[in-house]
Order: C-alpha cells, then structure tokens, then sequence
C-alpha cells in the first residue's frame, strides 16, 4: 500500500527533497525509504534515469510494498546521522549547498 506524504509526515504540504533528503525529510520528519534497489541510485528520477524498466520497477516495488516509507525511532536516527556525518568527514558524502547570490557583498 502506497502511503502519501501526508500520512508518513503528519503534514499535508510535505514533499520529496531529493538534493536535502537527509536534512528535509529524515531529520524533520523521522522517516527514510527503505528497500531501493542498488541498481537504480537514489536520487531524482527526473535527472538520474529515464529508462522505462527502472521506474516501472520502481512503481512496482512502492505498489507491493518492497520499497516503503519507514518510520524511525530516535535511536535508529542518531544510528543514521553518526553514520551520515562520517561519511561527509571522510569525504564519502558532498553535502548540496546552494550557489552564492550573484550579487554577494555590493550594496543594494
């Protein structure tokens, strides 16, 4: 069963983050997606795959409830952000950040 962001969040306004997944979505609101499978990365779809087969599979797997929504306990998001904060100390992990106004130190 497909649940909507409304019911995994609690919001109804709440949408898909890819560029801050962690911070947006997991810090905020407590939940990850579990079951992604390896072969498609985890990222927007719009600009990572176009391949038919891939979301098909992708639609499946949400529509059986392999890939799902995940509801994390404290724990096991302390487990996920000390695990996340090695790998961008180690440099395993390039945090987005956003570009710099073009205008950046001249009066307005």
């Amino acid at each position: 069963m497909l649940l909507s962001s409304e019911e995994i969040t609690g919001e109804p306004s709440a949408k898909m983050q890819w560029a801050h997944y962690f911070r947006n979505i997991i810090a905020r609101y407590l939940v990850t997606i579990e079951g992604w499978p390896d072969r498609v990365p985890f990222a927007n779809l719009s600009t990572v795959s176009s391949a038919l087969p891939d979301l098909e599979t992708l639609l499946r797997m949400w529509e059986s409830g392999s890939i799902y929504w995940k509801q994390l306990s404290n724990e096991e998001y302390e487990a996920l952000r000390c695990e996340r904060d090695g790998k961008l100390n180690r440099g395993e992990l390039v945090e987005h950040t956003r570009r710099s106004r073009s205008d950046k130190g001249t009066k307005r």
